[in-house]
Order: structure tokens, then sequence, then C-alpha cells
């Protein structure tokens, strides 16, 4: 109750969209996902800008921590799903490219996207966003086959080079 706590909504929401800022610079993008979902599903029967800038990180941070767009939560209001989807598009488009696992398809749409994240000035998370496409691909992977040789690893993952990039990438992922 802002009356006897003296903290507005806004307060609440822009304590989410910093918080999940905080966290995604950190590197710690599971616990951005947590701190930017709570300002999403926070109860609206309209949609603020707040909550529009905290999604568009919540794309970004759940294609980082999560390999795929994090769904709506049952909670979260129908204006709020159905306006942020509108607002942001070119996030959710970049999101479904991510969907299809082809780092050149991946490439195509975010050169599209570059634009748009400068004036968002989201450029580095949206860039670790793209790289994380391959590092995902390659833990997909070794998931699925545990005995995949490094070219192999290369190859199905869209790694541009041989067994030398593979083994690179794997090495960062440790």
């Amino acid at each position: 109750d802002p009356k006897t706590t003296g903290v507005a909504v806004t307060d609440y929401l822009r304590y989410c969209l910093h918080g999940g800022e905080i966290y995604a610079a950190l590197g710690k993008y599971e616990e951005a996902c947590d701190m930017l979902e709570h300002a999403v599903r926070a109860p609206a029967s309209a949609v603020s800008e707040i909550v529009v800038e905290c999604y568009k990180r919540l794309v970004l941070c759940s294609l980082i921590a999560r390999d795929e767009l994090s769904r709506f939560l049952r909670h979260t209001a129908s204006v709020v799903q159905r306006n942020l989807k509108s607002a942001c598009s070119e996030y959710i488009a970049l999101a479904d490219a991510y969907k299809t696992r082809k780092p050149e398809v991946l490439e195509a749409k975010a050169a599209e996207c570059r634009r748009i994240w400068a004036r968002d000035g989201l450029e580095n998370l949206a860039r670790d966003a793209v790289k994380s496409l391959v590092a995902g691909n390659v833990a997909r992977l070794t998931r699925t086959y545990l005995t995949l040789s490094l070219e192999d690893i290369a190859r199905e993952a869209g790694l541009a080079g041989s067994a030398v990039a593979a083994g690179r990438t794997i090495g960062r992922m440790i």
C-alpha cells in the first residue's frame, strides 16, 4: 500500500528492472531472469514502459540462461501479454530465429536488429545472446552424444572452423 509504505508500483518495477540489469552485468543471467519476470507478471491493467524494458531484457537473458524464450507465466495479465508481443516484436523475432538453432539464421536476424539494440542500449546483452547459441548447441550435443569428435561438434553446432574452434568453445564453457 503506497500510503503506508511510501512505495509506489513504479518503484517496485524500477527495482526489478535495475536488479535485472545488475545481475545481467554480473553474468548471473538466471537471477536476472527471475528479477525481470517479477516486473512482467506484476498485476496490471495496462503496460508501463518499465515493463516493456524489463521484457526486452528478459528475452535476451532467457536466451542466454535458459537457451530459449521463457513463456509468459500463468499469472501474467493478458493485457500485458498482448502489448508486450507487439512492443517487443523485434526481440521476439530474434528469439524465433534462435529457436531454429542455426547460427546463420540468427546472425541474419541479428544484423536486422542491431540498430534497435543500439537505440535501446542493449547491444552487449544482445551480442551475448547471439553468442550463446553456439554454446547451447554444443551443450545440447554433448548431452545427447557423449562420444562425438570435436570435428562432429564443430559441424553440428555451426562453429566456423574445425576441431580447434570446437575445443576452444568447450574450454570456455567449462
